[in-house]
């Protein structure tokens, strides 16, 4: 009876432990960590076989993080957002910077959609104050009159507890399953 007791405690301790993660956008892709207590464990992208580990060190010390591509960072958060909608009060975002860089086009239209933006910054700040724990978040928007593109650049370091994740996990397996299903029921109508 007293070892059952235990074994409830302690995989009620282990439930309730906290796990954070972190994910950065820039020029040089999408980069994200998890951490478990002391252990880091880097998710996206994977090591590169063959490099040792200092060379890798000062390649990554070289790299300026700058502002990636708008466009692959939309693609990249649509999903995410549905597996957010259900962990809104429980996520804690210990730190969310987002820096969006408008380029591209004429003075007109860039001047147009950086309003734009400061707009949906200005609207994101309340959601995120109302549905999620935030201890520190940066919105900022510019224009840049010589860039061929929109540029953006993202970093976002969250922590939720473990019974949260193994939640999240389950439901971003049935939003890949419910994604893949009508891909599937529309190429057999196809045929």
């Amino acid at each position: 009876m007293i070892a059952l007791a235990i074994i409830v405690t302690v995989v009620a301790a282990l439930l309730l432990l906290r796990v954070g993660a972190s994910a950065e956008f820039s020029d040089a892709g999408l980069r994200v960590s998890v951490r478990v207590g002391f252990v880091k464990i880097a998710v996206l992208p994977k090591k590169e076989r063959g490099k040792t580990l200092e060379s890798a060190q000062k390649s990554r010390k070289k790299r300026e993080k700058s502002p990636g591509s708008a466009y692959d960072f939309h693609a990249l958060i649509s999903g995410a957002v549905k597996l957010l909608n259900k962990l809104r009060r429980k996520i804690l975002i210990k730190r969310l910077s987002v820096r969006y860089v408008q380029g591209g086009g004429d003075a007109f239209t860039m001047a147009m959609t950086h309003g734009g933006v400061a707009a949906v910054f200005g609207v994101s700040q309340g959601v995120l104050e109302t549905c999620f724990r935030v201890k520190s978040y940066l919105l900022q928007t510019s224009v840049d009159y010589l860039a061929a593109e929109p540029r953006i650049y993202a970093e976002a370091a969250l922590s939720l507890a473990v019974w949260e994740v193994i939640s999240i996990g389950i439901s971003a397996i049935i939003v890949f399953i419910k994604a893949k299903k009508p891909a599937v029921t529309a190429a057999k109508g196809e045929i």
